[in-house]
């Protein structure tokens, strides 16, 4: 099955005018949800560990409705091994559930849920539902781990939290973290340029260099690893790494509360861009 599809669909006339509404732009790639592989095997399983269970459970109650006072009679299946393989049953069901909740897999609807990716933000169809983002409205991007974005949080204080859950999460949170890193990176050089100073969440990028300020009491002083120190910059996994020393390190918010700096795509971005800039200084100090 084909979970990507390009530019080559026809889109559904309902989309393409909500992109000529938002003004859109031209459509780039649809996604599907996420289904994942190993449902195929586990889903009918499971499905018939539902129906045998609710079946023993239904034929146990009838027989206790129909001979309240007969125990002993209440079940054939006394003393046998069906009630404990009923409540291992019942145990792997619920089990089950858990692993599902916990993965974010629902595997009985959502299979029409579809996103795509126009020129200037997405669409994002739930059956009859749709909602619009444009690149230009999105303030801040928070990424989880290596799955991609979390959530998109708009200007307006609303957030979109629908990446994780379409198939290649990882693509479509490279596409977008370009496209918004595109809209707000010279804002954040301006303000750079003006204040000598951008905050992206406890990191923040001073003239002086690069200070985090998680996990740091308020009578302590603030390391600052300085531009002079600075090798190079990634970001991978949902996190910010930078190279002092021939080491990388990487930076999150502290324990418990990683890959929440906002925005790090940009942050990157600023770095590379202020790293590029004390090279060409130190080479014209040398000449």
């Amino acid at each position: 099955m084909q979970e990507t599809i390009r530019a080559t669909v026809q889109l559904p006339t309902r989309i393409y005018q909500l992109a000529e509404q938002h003004q859109l732009g031209q459509f780039h790639v649809l996604y599907r949800r996420r289904f994942h592989r190993f449902l195929l095997w586990f889903l009918p399983g499971w499905l018939a560990l539902v129906i045998i269970t609710l079946g023993y459970d239904g034929y146990r109650l009838f027989l206790s409705y129909h001979a309240p006072n007969t125990p002993s009679a209440a079940s054939p299946f006394a003393g046998t091994w069906v009630p404990v393989w009923a409540d291992t049953a019942q145990l792997v069901l619920t089990l089950g559930v858990i692993v599902l909740g916990a993965l974010g897999v629902n595997p009985f609807w959502g299979f029409k849920k579809r996103l795509y990716v126009m020129e200037n933000g997405v669409v994002y169809t739930r059956g009859k539902k749709a909602e619009i983002v444009r690149w230009d409205e999105i303030e801040a991007i928070f990424w989880w781990k290596k799955r991609g974005i979390s959530y998109l949080c708009r200007k307006n204080g609303s957030k979109f939290r629908m990446i994780e859950e379409m198939e290649k999460a990882q693509e479509i949170s490279t596409t977008v973290a370009g496209a918004v890193a595109e809209q707000l990176l010279p804002n954040a050089l301006a303000q750079y340029q003006k204040t000598g100073k951008v905050r992206f969440g406890p990191l923040w990028v001073t003239r002086e260099g690069m200070t985090n300020f998680s996990n740091v009491a308020s009578w302590k002083t603030v390391p600052v690893i300085s531009w002079a120190e600075i090798e190079d910059v990634r970001f991978e996994k949902g996190k910010l790494g930078i190279k002092v020393s021939k080491q990388w390190k990487d930076w999150d918010e502290g324990f418990m509360r990683a890959y929440k700096i906002p925005n790090p795509t940009v942050c990157l971005a600023l770095v590379r861009h202020i790293l590029e800039t004390v090279g060409e200084q130190k080479i014209e100090a040398i000449h």
